[in-house]
């Protein structure tokens, strides 16, 4: 039975739509997949309620990337939001292809393997024909495996719940990744500090998608360095935030919090200082003391999460 694949696209690369469906005819005359794009709809349906349909009701996703598909808000915020959702859910798989040169990886998708190879432009390649034909077989790939599965997470404690009152994020799972015998390197401390940024936007999208009691909640990626995320309660707004990381001062030693969703990187009201201790690397806060943290013991990217969503939620 052919898997069904959503292609989100902008209506300016129509052509190289058409490339695209050149190139999976083959898989979808074998019965591998079965595309859908929004030309399938008829004059009077309803746009966005079949979009959103026919997105709900697919395999995998591609999203077949290029400036003015980022420049779409339409392609941006609904499309790839809900697919990055259904992935992260183990719902759907989701393939970024990068078609034209353009900041793919300032947004979530780097996460993501990206075709084709190395997520080298299509426009790039010397041979378009080879870089589709890489496509198309990627795309077969996916159709045949299973879809990505979300990160486990297990119940949160019971001190840790009432600390983060309407969700919890998973406790810590991850530990100092550098050895307590080695001296770390520059390199390796910038790693650390990259991947527990990367770990704690990861938690709070994973914590976003868990609505109930009246709070909803938007999760956005400004950057690779920076997200946002906003709390409703009953549809006004209750909390918000900026979470930063690489700015030329505030969050330039590590991952800082500003109590705005206006992506400022000038201002923060918490700091986690990326700090070696004799026992390896961690995360220590610098403008007041965590909860449930000695003083000798740097905290990791899971319990730094953890304090930000207590920072964000507190006044609720």
């Amino acid at each position: 039975m052919p898997r069904k694949l959503f292609i989100s696209y902008s209506h300016h690369d129509a052509d190289l739509l058409g490339e695209l469906r050149v190139h999976l005819r083959p898989y979808e005359r074998n019965g591998v997949v079965e595309p859908w794009f929004d030309g399938f709809l008829i004059p009077g349906d309803d746009f966005d309620r079949e979009v959103r349909k026919a997105l709900a009701a697919c395999d995998f996703i591609g999203l077949l990337v290029t400036p003015r598909f980022l420049a779409s808000d339409y392609c941006v915020d609904v499309e790839m939001e809900d697919a990055i959702h259904r992935h992260l859910e183990g719902k759907a798989r989701v393939v970024p292809i990068i078609a034209k040169p353009c900041a793919w990886k300032t947004t979530s998708l780097p996460k993501l393997l990206a075709t084709p190879t190395d997520g080298l432009p299509i426009t790039k390649w010397s041979d378009a024909d080879e870089a589709w034909d890489i496509v198309g077989r990627d795309l077969a790939k996916a159709a045949g495996a299973d879809v990505a599965r979300p990160p486990a997470v297990p119940a949160s404690s019971a001190s840790r719940a009432k600390i983060v009152r309407e969700h919890a994020p998973p406790p810590s799972q991850t530990g100092f990744s550098i050895p307590r015998s080695s001296k770390p390197t520059d390199q390796e401390i910038d790693d650390f500090r990259h991947d527990a940024f990367e770990r704690i936007a990861q938690i709070f999208e994973l914590t976003l998608s868990q609505k109930g009691n009246g709070v909803t909640g938007r999760f956005r990626r400004l950057d690779a360095n920076r997200f946002t995320v906003t709390l409703y309660r009953n549809g006004s707004k209750a909390a918000s935030c900026t979470i930063f990381t690489g700015g030329d001062f505030f969050g330039s030693r590590g991952i800082a919090y500003n109590g705005k969703d206006d992506g400022a990187t000038n201002t923060m009201s918490e700091e986690l200082a990326v700090e070696v201790s004799e026992q390896g690397v961690g995360l220590v806060p610098h403008m007041g003391r965590a909860f449930g943290r000695s003083e000798d013991k740097p905290m990791t990217p899971d319990d730094g999460a953890a304090l930000f969503w207590k920072l964000l939620t507190e006044r609720l």
